[in-house]
């Protein structure tokens, strides 16, 4: 049983995998560590140890990635606050949307703050600050659909959270893996579909023991530059 971040003990990802995919994640293990990836081979046994959730039949093993975390947003959006405040004395100011940008005043609620440095996280607002970098990004919004259950009967645990094999062709590092390109063109010649819809599976298991299951991604969303100029017309 892994606890999630909450208790400051990191929960490691796992992700499952059938020979194709035992391929791509045997390379990145020996690959890995000297990209900054540590992360280590779990045979069948080992895993079942660490996850009952995990259906034996026809699994080959796992890779375990040590040094991620299982965060409950809810959670730590409403506690990281006041932690970074005690903590390091960081000020937040809030229902204070900042309107302009000029270094390095930045101009808030009518107010106007000084800073050496300023680092924008806008989310998914690509209108207020700076649209026509965004617009000129090529950057496209993505789509996740996920389902959150009621939380687990008897205290039920997932243990770490998990990441179905389709999940490696959805993520830059595994890049590095000669052996993606096989992984790949056999999903898209025997599983077309998964591709189309981007089809992987996640699971992990929120602080009141509910779990959040992400299975489909599209980027089929029009870019941020089509966004915007449909917009202007």
């Amino acid at each position: 049983m892994q606890p999630t971040f909450h208790t400051a003990i990191p929960a490691p990802c796992t992700s499952l995998i059938e020979k194709t995919r035992a391929n791509v994640i045997e390379e990145f293990v020996a690959k890995g560590a000297s990209l900054g990836y540590p992360c280590k081979w779990l045979t069948k046994n080992a895993v079942l140890e660490k996850s009952s959730a995990v259906v034996p039949e026809g699994l080959l093993g796992a890779y375990g990635v040590i040094q991620e975390l299982t965060v409950d947003p809810r959670q730590i959006i409403a506690s990281l606050p006041a932690y970074l405040e005690e903590q390091f004395g960081v000020q937040f100011f809030f229902d204070a949307s900042v309107r302009s940008i000029a270094p390095p005043v930045v101009e808030a609620r009518g107010v106007r703050w000084a800073a050496d440095t300023i680092i924008i996280c806008s989310g998914d607002d690509f209108e207020t600050l700076y649209p026509e970098h965004f617009a000129a990004s090529g950057l496209t919004r993505c789509k996740l659909q996920m389902l959150r259950t009621a939380p687990q009967p008897a205290n039920w645990q997932l243990g770490p959270s998990l990441a179905a094999g389709l999940t490696l062709r959805f993520y830059p590092a595994f890049g590095v893996c000669s052996s993606l390109a096989s992984l790949s063109k056999r999903i898209a010649e025997e599983t077309p579909e998964y591709d189309r819809w981007g089809i992987h599976a996640l699971v992990s298991q929120t602080a009141d023991g509910a779990l959040t299951l992400a299975i489909h991604m599209s980027t089929d969303s029009p870019s941020i530059s089509s966004t915007k100029k449909k917009s202007t017309n």
